[in-house]
């Protein structure tokens, strides 16, 4: 009884030290971005000049997190049954825990402790393909919104040729098809990702539909953005506009970030990006600020309260 109660006291120290790390963590980020007057300046400016651009946006960014629930419950269902409330929970909670982690690695925390069952390796194993298909579509659209720019536009002037995209296109595959290889490792370490070697192509199929379709909400969130800023980029072409914004995501994703600097680098990326397509570099900077506080800050906030259901003691199912 003494143990059990011990665990549930460190479970908790554990979850309040999450909450409060993130709470610091999103403090230092902001102070460092900008003054609280500045970015509730920058915020005001938005919804001024468009607000129904802008609540449109917001509207948005649940779907963006449902889908990725969604994507978690299908992916998590080879290994065991979640619910969907399960699945939203766990994605929210780990939104939070990934605050103080390099590119919000720490986001399977959440996923794999919010369940009661199943082997927390299948399960972290299951998080990384989770993960894994977003990024496979963000590079993907990126690297085809690099070949629009520089193949198809005034911008081609870049030194890119055919060999590059064809190296590019080739990676990506390899990249792609990774999951696939573990049937390659030898009998005893294989046993170890049994997750992944019986992991059925329809479903990694269908975890990849649910990425795109995220990704082209977050990326039509960011177009939005883009023309409710005050200001905005007017007889910029919105391809352009969409190409130069996919590119901003996969330079963002491949670029290592930390804690303090993720949401300037972003910010920065998509001035660089954008600005060569025409448009204001503090427009775009700002645009991608205000972007990150929607979909990153708001469910973080409210994925503190989700981090109280983590089940960091239960042991896996026999």
């Amino acid at each position: 009884m003494k143990a059990a109660t011990r665990k549930e006291s460190l479970s908790l120290g554990l979850k309040l030290l999450i909450v409060l790390l993130a709470a610091v963590d999103l403090i230092r980020r902001f102070s460092t971005h900008a003054t609280p007057e500045k970015l509730i300046e920058q915020l005001a400016g938005y919804f001024t000049n468009s607000p129904l651009l802008i609540g449109f946006v917001l509207a948005l960014m649940p779907l963006n997190w449902l889908l990725e629930s969604l994507k978690w419950k299908t992916i998590a269902s080879h290994h065991i049954q979640i619910s969907f409330s399960e699945a939203v929970r766990g994605v929210l909670a780990g939104v939070t825990t990934g605050m103080a982690t390099p590119n919000r690695v720490g986001e399977f925390a959440g996923r794999i402790f919010m369940t009661k069952e199943g082997d927390r390796l299948q399960l972290l194993l299951l998080s990384f393909i989770s993960s894994f298909c977003q990024v496979a579509v963000t590079v993907f659209a990126g690297l085809v919104s690099l070949v629009f720019l520089y193949a198809f536009t005034e911008t081609g002037d870049s030194g890119l040729t055919i060999n590059h995209f064809l190296f590019a296109f080739i990676a990506l595959g390899l990249i792609i098809t990774f999951p696939f290889y573990v049937e390659l490792l030898p009998g005893k370490v294989r046993e170890k990702f049994t997750v992944l070697a019986t992991f059925p192509l329809w479903l990694f199929s269908k975890a990849v539909f649910y990425s795109l379709i995220r990704y082209a909400v977050y990326v039509f969130q960011f177009l939005l953005l883009l023309y409710a800023a005050p200001g905005s980029y007017g007889a910029t072409g919105w391809e352009t506009v969409m190409a130069g914004i996919c590119i901003t995501y996969l330079l963002v994703t491949i670029i290592p970030t930390f804690s303090l600097t993720e949401v300037l680098v972003r910010g920065s990326v998509a001035g660089a990006v954008l600005s060569a397509q025409g448009l204001s570099f503090t427009t775009a900077f700002n645009a991608a600020v205000v972007l990150w506080i929607i979909n990153v800050v708001i469910p973080a906030i409210v994925g503190g309260v989700c981090v109280f259901n983590l089940k960091f003691f239960t042991r896996p199912a026999a």
